[in-house]
């Protein structure tokens, strides 16, 4: 994307007939580099983000799992209950 940023630029410069598609063109690609530069980090934190959640959320279950079973012990009763 940068290399034909570059080379927008060029003919923008240049003179070379259609400057202002070129020019056009260029913006085009300007948007699309900054777009892609927001969105791949946003993306990859959102996937650790995520994973960490799960992690976590994993965790809580056995931990209230277990306290389910010590609670129905402590009360005399049986597990499969």
């Amino acid at each position: 994307v940068f290399g034909m940023i570059g080379a927008f630029e060029v003919l923008s410069e240049a003179g070379v007939g259609k400057e202002a598609m070129a020019h056009q063109i260029r913006i085009a690609l300007i948007t699309t580099a900054t777009g892609l530069i927001i969105a791949i980090p946003t993306v990859v934190a959102d996937a650790y983000y995520r994973s960490k959640i799960r992690r976590i959320i994993a965790l809580f279950e056995e931990v209230f799992i277990d306290m389910v079973k010590s609670s129905k012990i402590a009360a005399g009763m049986k597990e499969e209950e």
